[in-house]
């Protein structure tokens, strides 16, 4: 285990060397984690051959530019998860960890899956959590998964949320490297910070980081994203979650979704939805009320949101699921509201 270390100097942390001496003399370890260190990784000799009982693996913010492809060839591994790694592409070969359940990617680089080519994903897979992704589309294929799958979270690009943060909050250059320099690339962020920093004090207040979130929210591909306006009738939403009837969880938070369409109550298992910060999302369906076990709705900073209406919302889930169940029970009229957000150019 490496964790400690600060986040946002991690040159100055120790050096994590995982070469052929670490992989021999540990060669039984079952669970590998280092956290806020650079990693010097020797992959020419196929490193993680020599862990075969690795069974859970957790990297986070470690320079690490490509996925080890000798990882691919972990028998036992059941728990893999990368974070806050310049990592630009999966292999193919992540489809032979036959054992995988839970799959974690966070805050990569993730730039180059195309529509076409989906990368198939391990039959055992339980959990898939892709956050912070900057996509229009799921980017795996699910097919063989979609009996076992049971949490789902394919959140957008993440922007600023100031009150998270306290009580007036600034933010420094390095935590928004941090945050976006995967996403965006180190430079991009570095020339917005000094564009916005008009007053070169070193930090940004909330009014500036504002500013920042909307060329976040414009800059990156989201569900729904890519639709026209006057495609009403087309939600956003991927149609290969509704056949993921064995779904618990579903988070897809930071998209571009429109509306929660009628489709949502095939998912009979779920018990909890999250759709916080869709900005854009008008309205949800309220044939989601028909779900029995559903106990949970994130519906936070929704800010297009007309049905729920917010004073509703603020009541929290329970209020919710009652509010749509008595409109299952008659007829509602579906408000549209058109949201603009004005930021930064390229």
């Amino acid at each position: 285990f490496l964790t400690k270390g600060s986040p946002y100097e991690i040159e100055k942390n120790e050096i994590a060397k995982l070469d052929p001496e670490f992989s021999t003399k540990l060669k039984e370890i079952k669970y590998l984690c280092v956290i806020n260190h650079i990693i010097q990784l020797d992959d020419s000799v196929n490193f993680f051959n020599n862990l075969k009982e690795l069974n859970c693996i957790d990297l986070e913010n470690n320079n690490l530019q490509e996925f080890p492809e000798s990882m691919s060839a972990l028998k036992y591994l059941r728990h893999l998860r990368l974070a806050h790694n310049p990592i630009k592409s999966i292999p193919e070969t992540i489809q032979n960890l036959k054992y995988l359940q839970n799959l974690k990617l966070e805050y990569l680089s993730l730039n180059n899956i195309q529509s076409n080519v989906k990368i198939l994903l391990p039959t055992k897979l339980k959990k898939l959590e892709l956050t912070s992704v900057p996509f229009g589309i799921l980017p795996f294929d699910l097919s063989k998964c979609l009996k076992n799958l049971n949490t789902l979270k394919f959140t957008g690009v993440e922007w600023i949320i100031p009150e998270d943060y306290g009580s007036n909050p600034l933010f420094t250059l390095q935590q928004l490297n941090y945050k976006f320099g995967n996403a965006l690339g180190l430079d991009k962020v570095k020339k917005l910070f000094h564009q916005l920093d008009t007053k070169n004090r070193g930090y940004l207040n909330e009014e500036e980081v504002m500013k920042l979130n909307a060329y976040v929210f414009k800059k990156f591909p989201r569900l729904g994203s890519g639709l026209n306006q006057g495609e009403q009738k087309i939600s956003g939403m991927p149609d290969i979650v509704f056949t993921l009837t064995s779904l618990v969880t579903l988070d897809l938070s930071y998209q571009a979704i429109r509306f929660v369409p009628d489709e949502i109550e095939s998912l009979i298992n779920l018990k909890t939805l999250i759709l916080n910060n869709c900005v854009l999302l008008e309205n949800i369906s309220p044939k989601l009320s028909n779900i029995n076990d559903l106990k949970e709705i994130g519906l936070e900073r929704c800010l297009s949101l007309k049905t729920p209406p917010p004073e509703i919302c603020r009541r929290g889930s329970v209020a919710i699921l009652a509010y749509l169940r008595r409109l299952s029970s008659g007829s509602v009229v579906y408000k549209r509201t058109k949201l603009m957000l004005v930021g930064l150019g390229e």
